[in-house]
C-alpha cells in the first residue's frame, strides 16, 4: 500500500515540474540554512570536548560577593589554598599565556604559548602522539608546530625551542585535536607553586578534573566553604569566594546567546518556508478536488485520500531535505569563513552524521507541518458536491480561503520579527562603526614585536632595542612617525588593576581601591595615534628607568579621581611592577581601548623605559603617508637586519578595530540574510494568495466592473485584502518581537530592543514588501474584461 502511495506521489510531482521545483527550492533553502547553522551550534555548543572524561573537566573562578560577577581567574595565594584544601579534584593546574615570540631552528616566530603545571596533562588526559608528558622545564609542542619546524612529529623530540631567552627541551608532541588553550602551539611546564602569591592580582586561569564520584554541585559547595574560611583569615578575601563550572560552559558561554538567536532566526525562516509550501499545496488541492471525488466514487475512503496527500508531502519534504543537505555543505563552509576568529571550537564544526540526521528530522517535521493544512482541507470538502461541479478554476470554499489568508499572515508575522531583529542589529552595528574611538585608526601599520628577555639586564636592554627600532623605522620613506605601546587599542597584552593616589588611598590588604587600565607608551605615542594631549606634557627621552617615575592619565580618570583639582603634579602608584610613586605629568583624551563597544574607562599610561619587565613585548604603531600594509616588508627587513632574534607579525590598526567588532558584524550579516530571505518568501506567499483570490473572484470583479465600478474600486478591494492580511501579521509580529526583547538586549550596543524608529522602519518595510508583492495581482484585477469574465462563468 505504501509503495503504491509513493509511486502515485512521485507520478503526481513529475506531472507538475514547476510546482515541484518551487516547493523543493523553498524547502531546500529553509532546511539548508537550518542544517548549516545547526552544524555550527552542534560543533560549538553541543558536542563534547575532545578530551577523555570531558564531563569531569571544570574551570575554577572567583566570584564577587558584592556583585555576583564571576572572574575566570584566581590569585596565586587563593590558588595555593584551594589546592591544599579542596577534596573534590583529582588533578588541578593553573595556566596562562598567549601569543609571544619564540626562537626555533635559528629563526623567530609568533605563536601561542601556554605556561602550565605538570597536573595540566592529568586534567585533560590526552596522550601525546610522540614522547611523554613534559616535566618541569620541558615543553610540549603541537603536531602542526612539529611538522612545520622539524618535518615529522618524532623528529621534534629532544630538540630545543627558546622562550623568553631560555632554551627548553621538547618532550612531547600533542595531536592536532588537542587545542587548549585555544591557538596554543607550545605548553611550557612551570613549577606548581605560583611565583606571585598575593591575593589581589588575578593572574591565573585554573583547570581541574573532578574525582569520579564528585558532582559539579558538590565541588561548588567545597569551594564555597574554602572561600568562607579564607574570608575569615585574610582581609583581601572578605568580599569574594570561589565557584566552578564545566569547562565547556566557560569556553562557549560568551557565544551561546548569539548562536541560539541565529538558530531561532533560521527556524523562523523554515516555518515561513513551510507556510509557503502549505499555501502552494492548498492552491493545488483546490484544482484536485474533482480528482479526489472521483477516487472516492471508485471506493477510496477519506482516510486513504488524506494518506495519499501526506505521502506526497513526505516526498516533497525528503526532496527538500536532499536539496537542503547540499546547501548545508556550502552554507557551513561560508559561515566558517565569515565567523569571527575568536569563536571557540571552530575547528570542530563540520557537516557530520549528527548534522545529517538533524536534516532528515527537520525534513520530516517540515513535511508534517506543511501537509496539515491540505489534509485538513481535504477532510472538510464535500466530495459529492465536487462531482457535480466542473470548471477550470477548481473548487474552493470559505474555509480554504481563510486558511490560506491565515498562513500568509503568519508568514508576514515571522518575517516582521526577523526584519525587526535585523534592523536592531544593523542599527547597533552601524553605531559601532561610527563610534568616536578617541584615536585615528586609519593609516597606521602595527608591528607586534617580542624581544627575548629572562633577566633584569635583558629586560632593560630590550627597552633600548625598541628605542633603536623606533629610530630606524621613523626614517623609512612613507613613515610619518613611529611609537610603541603595551596595550594598543583593540589589541592585546594590556593590563589593569588597582591604583592609589597619595593622600586619598592606601595600598593595604582589603582596601577598596579604584581600578584603571594600565598601558605603557613611548614618547610620541599619543600624536601617532591621534589621541589629544589635553594638559601637561608627553613622555620624553628623559623618562628613563633611573629617572623619577611619571604617568599620564586619561580624562575619565582625571574626572573620577580629581574632580575639583588639578591632577598635574599629583602622585599615584599601581600594582604593575614597581611599588613607587609616579608623578602625573599629563592628561590625554579618553579612548575606547578594547573595541568600539567599550566604555570610556580610566587609563594610566606609563613610560615604557621605566617598566622594562612589561616592555619586552610591545606593539609598534607606524603612521604612514602611503598604504600601511605596503610598508610591511620594508619594516620587517629593517628590524631583522640588526635584530634577527626578534619575532614580528604585522597588521593595521584599522584591521584591529574591524576584528574587534567581528562578532556583531557576523550576526548582523547572517540575520540580515535570513530576514531578506524571509521577506522574499512572505512576498511570494502574499503574491500567491492574492493571485489566487483574484482568479477565484474574477466573475465577481467582472460583474462589478460591468455595473460601473471604477478601476480604482477594484484595485482597492484587492489592496484592502492584502493590507488586512499584512495588518494581522504585523500585529502578531509586534507581540512576538516585544516578547523576545530580553533575548535581543544582550546582543545590542547603544540600542534598546524597543527602539521606536526601528519598529516604525520594520512596519513600513513590511507594508512596502506586501504592496510590491500585490502589484501584479492588482494589475491583473484591473485588466479584467467584464464580458470575458461573465461569459467564462
Amino acid at each position: 500500500m505504501l509503495s503504491t502511495d509513493l509511486k502515485q506521489a512521485i507520478r503526481w510531482l513529475r506531472k507538475s515540474p514547476g510546482f515541484t521545483l518551487v516547493a523543493v527550492a523553498t524547502l531546500g533553502a529553509g532546511i539548508g540554512l537550518n542544517t548549516a547553522i545547526f552544524s555550527v551550534v552542534h560543533g560549538v555548543l553541543l558536542a563534547p570536548l575532545s578530551f577523555p572524561d570531558e564531563q569531569r573537566i571544570v574551570s575554577i573562578s572567583t566570584r564577587s560577593l558584592e556583585t555576583g560577577r564571576e572572574t575566570p581567574r584566581m590569585t596565586g595565594g587563593d590558588l595555593e589554598d584551594v589546592r591544599k584544601q579542596a577534596g573534590s579534584f583529582e588533578a588541578l593546574s593553573r595556566y596562562y599565556g598567549g601569543e609571544m615570540g619564540v626562537q626555533v631552528n635559528g629563526r623567530a616566530e609568533f605563536t601561542g604559548v601556554s605556561f602550565v603545571e605538570d597536573g595540566f596533562y592529568r586534567v585533560f588526559g590526552t596522550a601525546p602522539v610522540a614522547g611523554h608528558a613534559p616535566a618541569e622545564g620541558q615543553v610540549a609542542v603541537s603536531e602542526s608546530f612539529a611538522l612545520r619546524n622539524f618535518g615529522r612529529a618524532g623528529d621534534a623530540l629532544g630538540r630545543t625551542v627558546s622562550v623568553e631567552g631560555k632554551s627548553y627541551e621538547i618532550a612531547a608532541v600533542m595531536p592536532f585535536t588537542y587545542q587548549f588553550p585555544r591557538k596554543s602551539n607550545l605548553w611550557l611546564t612551570m613549577p606548581s607553586r605560583p611565583e606571585n602569591l598575593n591575593r589581589t592580582a588575578y593572574n591565573y586561569r585554573v583547570a581541574a578534573k573532578l574525582k569520579p564520584d564528585v558532582s559539579v554541585d558538590q565541588a561548588r559547595a567545597d569551594l564555597s566553604a574554602i572561600g568562607a574560611r579564607l574570608a575569615a583569615s585574610y582581609p583581601e578575601n572578605r568580599k569574594k569566594t570561589f565557584t566552578t563550572a564545566p569547562m565547556r560552559d566557560q569556553l562557549v558561554g560568551p557565544v551561546r546567546t548569539m548562536l541560539l538567536v541565529l538558530m531561532g532566526a533560521v527556524a523562523l525562516v523554515l516555518l515561513i518556508a513551510c507556510a509557503n509550501v502549505a499555501n502552494l499545496l492548498l492552491a493545488r488541492a483546490t484544482t484536485r478536488v474533482r480528482e479526489m471525488a472521483v477516487r472516492a466514487a471508485l471506493g477510496a475512503g477519506r482516510g486513504r485520500i488524506i494518506r495519499q496527500l501526506l505521502t506526497e508531502s513526505l516526498v516533497l519534504g525528503l526532496l527538500g531535505g536532499l536539496a537542503g543537505c547540499a546547501l548545508a555543505y556550502l552554507g557551513t563552509d561560508t559561515m566558517l569563513r565569515l565567523a569571527p576568529e575568536n569563536l571557540p571550537r571552530l575547528n570542530e564544526v563540520r557537516v557530520d552524521t549528527t548534522t545529517l540526521v538533524f536534516a532528515t528530522l527537520i525534513s520530516m517535521v517540515s513535511a508534517v507541518l506543511f501537509s496539515l493544512a491540505p489534509a485538513w482541507q481535504a477532510s472538510r470538502v464535500d466530495l459529492n458536491e465536487a462531482l457535480k461541479r466542473s470548471g477550470g478554476r477548481g473548487v474552493g470554499n470559505r474555509g480554504s480561503h481563510r486558511l490560506r489568508g491565515a498562513l500568509a499572515s503568519a508568514e508576514i508575522a515571522l518575517a516582521f520579527v526577523l526584519a525587526l531583529g535585523a534592523g536592531l542589529l544593523m542599527k547597533s552595528f552601524l553605531g559601532l562603526t561610527s563610534a568616536d574611538l578617541g584615536f585615528r585608526p586609519d593609516g597606521v601599520l602595527v608591528m607586534y614585536a617580542h624581544v627575548p628577555a629572562n633577566e633584569e639586564a635583558e629586560y632593560k636592554r630590550a627597552t633600548g632595542t625598541f628605542e633603536k627600532i623606533l629610530r630606524d623605522v621613523s626614517v623609512l620613506p612613507g613613515v610619518k612617525s613611529a611609537s610603541a605601546a603595551m596595550g594598543m587599542p583593540a589589541g592585546q597584552y594590556g593590563s589593569n588593576g588597582s591604583y592609589a593616589v597619595e593622600g586619598k588611598h592606601v595600598f593595604a590588604p582589603g582596601a577598596k581601591l579604584p581600578e584603571a587600565g594600565f598601558r605603557l607608551a613611548s614618547p610620541g605615542y599619543f600624536s601617532t595615534l591621534g589621541i589629544p594631549l589635553l594638559r601637561g606634557r608627553d613622555f620624553s627621552e628623559r623618562d628613563q628607568y633611573s629617572a623619577p617615575l611619571v604617568a599620564i592619565i586619561s580624562q575619565a580618570l582625571a574626572r573620577e579621581t580629581f574632580p575639583n583639582e588639578d591632577p598635574l603634579g599629583k602622585r599615584m602608584k599601581c600594582g604593575l611592577d614597581r611599588d613607587e610613586w609616579m608623578t602625573v605629568v599629563g592628561v590625554v583624551g579618553d579612548i575606547r581601548s578594547d573595541s568600539p563597544a567599550a566604555k570610556l574607562a580610566p587609563e594610566i599610561y606609563m613610560a615604557f623605559q621605566q617598566h622594562p619587565y612589561f616592555a619586552n613585548e610591545l606593539q609598534v604603531a607606524i603612521r604612514t603617508s602611503i598604504a600601511p600594509a605596503s610598508l610591511t616588508e620594508a619594516v620587517r627587513s629593517t628590524v631583522a637586519r640588526t635584530n634577527p632574534g626578534i619575532a614580528m607579525k604585522f597588521t593595521t590598526l584599522s584591521d584591529m578595530v574591524s576584528e574587534s567588532i567581528s562578532a556583531p558584524r557576523f550576526r548582523t550579516f547572517l540575520v540580515g540574510i535570513f530576514a531578506a530571505l524571509a521577506l522574499l518568501l512572505a512576498m511570494a506567499g502574499i503574491h500567491g494568495v492574492m493571485s489566487y483570490a483574484v482568479a477565484q473572484r474574477t466573475p465577481e470583479l467582472g460583474l462589478r466592473m460591468a455595473l460601473g465600478a471604477p478601476v480604482s474600486s477594484v484595485a482597492g478591494l484587492v489592496l484592502g485584502k492584502a493590507l488586512m492580511l499584512a495588518g494581522a501579521g504585523i500585529a502578531v509580529g509586534l507581540a512576538l518581537s516585544l516578547a523576545s526583547g530580553k533575548v535581543m538586549q544582550s546582543l545590542l550596543v547603544g540600542v534598546k530592543p524597543a527602539d521606536a524608529f526601528t519598529y516604525a522602519a520594520a512596519v513600513v518595510g513590511v507594508i512596502l514588501a506586501v504592496l510590491t508583492a500585490t502589484a501584479v495581482p492588482v494589475w491583473r484585477a484591473t485588466r479584467i474584461d467584464p464580458v470575458v469574465a461573465l461569459r467564462d462563468e
